[in-house]
């Protein structure tokens, strides 16, 4: 039987978001120099184009399945692999720091029992290291130095913030702490308890010294510059959320004319804190397909069924006017026949008349819903400040995590009970 086709060198596993997605050839020349070891390689040219020679060697010999040492050669590759990354870090680390980013080391406050004011120091190449940075630019650099981008990308990002997670964490070490199903006071009680053990402190605060660095990284970073945005004069100010930094660098990663396929949270479309991500769909790319889930029937496994998601899809290169919608449905088996032509088609130019400021998208389930809303338009949008009117001031609703403090769990003059 012939071999099935090699693979080894096109499955790559890194950090997709930290990396150098172009690498500056004069740069890693002379950071090269520093680095006068066993696989010293030399000018940057050099370095790529042995690499691909020897991938090239490795895919032929397999190819033609001969009695080659490929195990030799695979070596030969890793070695050299191993060598630039090396430089590539040192690269990145320079970059890092001249943006300012700095390590920030967790520390204890005894009298306060809780984290204190974490010690800052500058970024080692050990920290760089430890975020197994993916260098696109030398991995793929045909495919980017020569093609511009890549054809077409498929992926389901992760959907977490980059931000230390105490009930994640606290799991691994206490068998009454739950994600979801534990209030928020009561796990407080359990973290205070779990904290007095030294060896369980000493790990949380290793495991909190890693984020800090990363968000620096990812709000500093010029290839993530659509992750806020300025609305009435301000920046639009949120968490780090994996999903959006993957839908940025999707488009970084594509050629003009490339298209994308990604399934992420519905908060693309709705979130003020993503808004710089729809200027960047709507003005850099067409959007080709907007299609919601509810997941009520479990799509997504260990995710609430009330929680929605999108698979979306756009073309780099060209500005949206216009784009197919679907909003929340609930079987998959939709998904093949959108769109259609009785899909809903909405205009880039309706949604910046309906959320002049965010430009969020309204979850219409009709063409009659369009019409009402244009209807609505005739007269003033809730939140205009009209003289001489009432005028109604929005604001964010109470949260049980970041508003703990107002709700308590036992009974008292001038507390009223909250059912959910």
């Amino acid at each position: 039987l012939e071999p099935l086709p090699n693979i080894d060198f096109n499955l790559l596993t890194g950090n997709s978001l930290v990396g150098l997605l172009q690498v500056n050839a004069a740069a890693y020349s002379e950071q090269q120099k520093k680095h006068a070891d066993l696989f010293a390689q030399g000018e940057y040219a050099r370095v790529v184009a042995e690499k691909n020679r020897l991938i090239g060697l490795y895919r032929d010999t397999t190819a033609e399945y001969s009695k080659v040492d490929l195990a030799a050669i695979k070596q030969e590759v890793n070695q050299h692999r191993t060598a630039a990354q090396l430089v590539l870090n040192d690269l990145l680390l320079q970059e890092m720091g001249q943006a300012g980013v700095k390590f920030e080391q967790a520390t204890w406050d005894d009298a306060k029992q809780k984290l204190g004011k974490p010690i800052k120091r500058a970024l080692t190449t050990a920290d760089v290291a430890q975020l197994k940075p993916f260098h696109w630019g030398f991995e793929f650099d045909q495919v980017l130095n020569e093609r511009g981008g890549f054809d077409a990308i498929i992926t389901n990002p992760p959907w977490e913030i980059v931000k230390p997670n105490a009930k994640e964490f606290f799991q691994g070490h206490s068998a009454l702490v739950t994600k979801n199903k534990m209030t928020i006071k009561d796990f407080e009680k359990e973290q205070v308890k779990l904290l007095a053990d030294q060896e369980i402190r000493v790990d949380w605060l290793d495991y909190a010294s890693h984020f800090p660095h990363q968000s620096a990284w990812f709000r500093a970073a010029p290839q993530f510059s659509f992750q806020s945005a300025i609305v009435n004069g301000k920046k639009t100010g949120s968490d780090i959320n994996l999903y959006k930094l993957f839908t940025e660098q999707c488009v970084n990663l594509l050629r003009a004319g490339g298209e994308c396929g990604i399934v992420i949270p519905s908060g693309i479309y709705t979130d003020l804190g993503a808004k710089g991500l729809r200027d960047l769909l709507f003005g850099q790319c067409d959007v080709t397909g907007l299609f919601c889930f509810e997941n009520r029937n479990e799509i997504f496994e260990n995710v609430h069924r009330s929680f929605k998601f999108v698979v979306l899809t756009f073309e780099k290169g060209k500005a949206t006017r216009q784009f197919p919608a679907a909003f929340m449905r609930h079987q998959v088996n939709e998904l093949a026949a959108f769109p259609s032509p009785t899909d809903l088609l909405l205009s880039v130019e309706l949604i910046r008349r309906l959320s002049p400021d965010s430009q969020s998208v309204m979850e219409f389930k009709s063409a009659l819903d369009v019409q009402i809303a244009e209807k609505l338009l005739q007269f003033p949008l809730l939140g205009d400040t009209i003289d001489g009117k009432w005028n109604l001031r929005l604001s964010r609703e109470f949260d049980m995590t970041n508003d703990s403090h107002l709700f308590k769990t036992a009974a008292g003059a001038g507390r009223l009970p909250l059912f959910e």
